[in-house]
């Protein structure tokens, strides 16, 4: 009877205290209402929002992709345009940032200015992904970009002295990300632009000028073991048979080559004549159909008249 007691005064007490609460928000209730339904749009915002966001991001990718196919700087840089918010927009900056440090850095002999063009656009590539990263990752990939660039900046007339942002990019590199797969290769490089020669070859190279499309700078001599000279050979009609050789040698040539021919000629038929006789053959006598010659019936007669 007690344990049944003590139950009901328990649920009595849970009652009494739900009723409490009741009265206490009941003049409060449209207020509670609104905050439960704003609590209920948030939620479903969030989700849309997470679906949207998902959706845009492999959007993202696929215009990624797409760019890679294509190789070109114009296309990963619309891709980054349009899906500047996301890691697969920034990449595409980061590789064309990397097309065209390689085009820059082809053209440090043939073009400086254009070298030098093409290297600027690297580096304000690689700094909007520096300062605005999505991750740590292309953090990493913007600062190695960056001492990059500016180490081939320092190659070209307009970029002498830049060799010191270079060896700061890479130490800084070095001492944020110490597991970098870049690390070994920055500490290389941070060697190498602490030495003299290395600095000497930059500004050698940054005061190169190219020599003119279609020109060479190269001072080739003319060897005279040529035989002829290449301007004066003739524009059309006829070729000469032989080159340093006249047409007055030519035809003396063939005059004493014939009486050559001619010896040998006479020479092959003294040849000939000197051989064996030819023999008759042994039956010298006529047949009985042949009519004997004239001479001969002659002779015949005389010998019978002889006789007679």
């Amino acid at each position: 009877m007690r344990s049944e007691r003590r139950h009901e005064l328990q649920h009595n007490d849970f009652a009494d205290w739900l009723v409490r609460w009741y009265q206490k928000l009941a003049p409060h209730g449209r207020l509670i209402g609104g905050v439960c339904l704003l609590v209920a749009l948030l939620v479903v915002l969030y989700v849309v929002q997470t679906n949207r966001s998902r959706a845009y991001r492999e959007e993202a990718a696929s215009a990624l992709w797409a760019a890679l196919r294509v190789g070109t700087t114009a296309n990963l840089e619309d891709v980054y345009d349009n899906y500047n918010k996301t890691a697969s927009g920034q990449m595409a900056l980061l590789i064309a940032a990397d097309l065209h440090l390689q085009q820059g850095c082809n053209q440090l002999t043939v073009n400086k200015a254009d070298a030098a063009d093409e290297i600027r656009k690297a580096l304000d590539a690689y700094m909007q992904i520096y300062e605005r990263p999505r991750n740590e990752e292309l953090k990493e990939r913007a600062l190695w970009g960056l001492a990059r660039a500016y180490e081939a900046l320092a190659s070209t007339s307009d970029g002498q002295g830049e060799a010191d942002k270079a060896l700061e990019y890479y130490n800084q590199l070095i001492e944020e990300f110490p597991e970098s797969c870049y690390r070994d290769m920055a500490k290389r490089r941070t060697v190498m632009l602490q030495r003299k020669d290395t600095l000497k070859m930059l500004d050698a190279l940054a005061a190169y000028e190219p020599p003119a499309p279609g020109t060479s700078d190269l001072d080739l001599p003319v060897s005279d073991s040529m035989g002829f000279d290449p301007g004066s050979l003739p524009t059309g009609g006829d070729i000469p048979e032989v080159v340093g050789e006249s047409s007055d040698d030519t035809s003396t040539n063939d005059e004493a080559a014939a009486p050559e021919s001619e010896s040998s000629n006479s020479s092959a038929a003294e040849g000939d004549n000197s051989g064996p006789a030819l023999t008759p053959p042994e039956n010298t006598s006529p047949s009985d159909d042949e009519p004997a010659p004239s001479g001969t019936d002659e002779a015949t007669s005389g010998t019978e008249q002889g006789q007679d």
